[in-house]
């Protein structure tokens, strides 16, 4: 693997990397006890880096051009790699295997259970591992196959060949002291197995079709609601002429899905970097802001938890170009934070929240400060909210129902009483 990316996690330990590359012949045969309950656990295989030069005709990049939509987020998305040969992929080949699917194939709640994920490309080799994880005591219902389509990755242990990462994301466990000891302990065992006959394998997994997206509740029905309350904010606050500036969809606007970043089924999209894209979540992004000279910046926004399309809902604060994310705001701080705003909505106020960020969140509820040790002074921010898993379904809501947030930078040196 290319020793430019050694390092680019994690601190590595010795013959071991955070990025790999597998051969037709190999499989990564992982041995899990699950972590304590939790919102949210999914375990994913990306596309890291490819060996492939800049497309200047994909229609994104040429969209975010011709817009002259965001330097910054352009930047990212094309970027090259330490290895100026291969661009950053960082794309999902499939469907996550999350807590909900586990629960529908094994048929009890996961949560502490063992599990085992074989990652490989050949549908033969997957049999074998599957065989042999039975004959070890694995129930078969406890095993799951990640498919490495030959069709969608480059295979083999070249410079030609894809590199891979695998990751686990575990979010908001019941119990915080029992999932910070579950990642401390990190009960996982990792093997990589290789058939070192001469055997062809020529019985390759086929490019596994994202699960169709739904969601509970239409939210666009809110859309005039959360205009007044954003008219509302900026009233409060003494500031009605101040930009109100909407997310986007990253999916809608960006086609931020790992296969098409990949080229599939299209080969004229891409190379993209799909910023580690899941099809457990939909992302809406927000415009730049600064919070130097005295600037608040407030969210405004609907909260999937509470309109029934979302187990869990982030609000995160990014530090760009960087793509460094410095503070995370999950739906437990942000559900209530409009209930001031009720006589003025047609709608709860439940379903929506207010949310300050700011270098001093003196005299402001609802607000999370960011120091200059986590975005230096002048450094730009950005906001990604993040739903995952359609309570219901085993992937996140459908972005056509959801209605994406605003953002509006405010001037807080004279602060209203909050």
């Amino acid at each position: 693997v290319d020793q430019r990316f050694h390092h680019i996690v994690n601190q590595p330990r010795r013959n071991m990397s955070s990025t790999y590359r597998l051969s037709p012949r190999e499989a990564l045969v992982i041995m899990a006890q699950l972590p304590p309950p939790a919102r949210y656990f999914g375990i994913q295989s990306n596309v890291f880096t490819r060996e492939i030069p800049f497309n200047p005709q994909d229609s994104i990049y040429k969209l975010l051009t011709e817009n002259n939509f965001d330097s910054l987020l352009r930047g990212i998305l094309f970027g090259g790699s330490p290895d100026p040969s291969r661009r950053m992929m960082v794309a999902s080949i499939g469907n996550s295997t999350n807590n909900v699917v586990i629960q529908n194939q094994t048929g009890n709640t996961p949560w502490n259970e063992l599990a085992y994920f074989i990652i490989t490309s050949d549908t033969d080799l997957a049999a074998e591992m599957t065989d042999a994880l039975v004959s070890a005591g694995a129930l078969p219902s406890h095993i799951f196959t990640e498919p490495v389509a030959p069709a969608l990755v480059k295979l083999g242990l070249n410079h030609s060949a894809d590199d891979l990462i695998t990751y686990i994301r575990y979010s908001l466990p019941v119990d915080q002291a029992a999932g910070e000891q579950w990642r401390r302990d990190l009960p996982l065992t990792i093997l990589r197995v290789r058939d070192v006959s001469s055997r062809q394998y020529d019985n390759p997994l086929p490019i596994p079709d994202y699960t169709q997206r739904t969601t509970n509740y239409d939210e666009t029905q809110l859309a005039t609601d959360l205009g007044k309350l954003a008219d509302a904010v900026q009233a409060r606050w003494g500031q009605p002429k101040t930009t109100v500036d909407p997310f986007f969809s990253a999916y809608k606007f960006l086609d931020l899905v790992g296969q098409h970043c990949l080229g599939y089924p299209d080969p004229a999209r891409g190379p993209m970097d799909c910023l580690g894209d899941s099809q457990d979540a939909d992302y809406q992004i927000s415009g730049s802001a600064q919070i130097d000279k005295n600037n608040v910046v407030a969210v405004i926004g609907v909260l999937s938890t509470e309109t029934g399309n979302a187990t869990y809902t982030s609000l995160s604060v990014n530090w760009f170009p960087e793509l460094v994310g410095v503070k995370n705001i999950d739906d437990p701080q942000l559900t209530g934070t409009a209930a001031s705003y009720a006589s003025g909505l047609q709608y709860d106020p439940k379903l929506f929240y207010v949310y300050y960020v700011a270098r001093d969140c003196t005299g402001l509820p609802h607000c999370t400060a960011i120091p200059t040790n986590l975005v230096p002074k002048g450094g730009t921010i950005k906001f990604i909210q993040r739903n995952y898993i359609n309570p219901g379904a085993t992937n996140g809501p459908n972005p056509v129902s959801i209605l994406n947030p605003v953002m509006i930078v405010l001037n807080g040196q004279n602060r209203p009483q909050l």
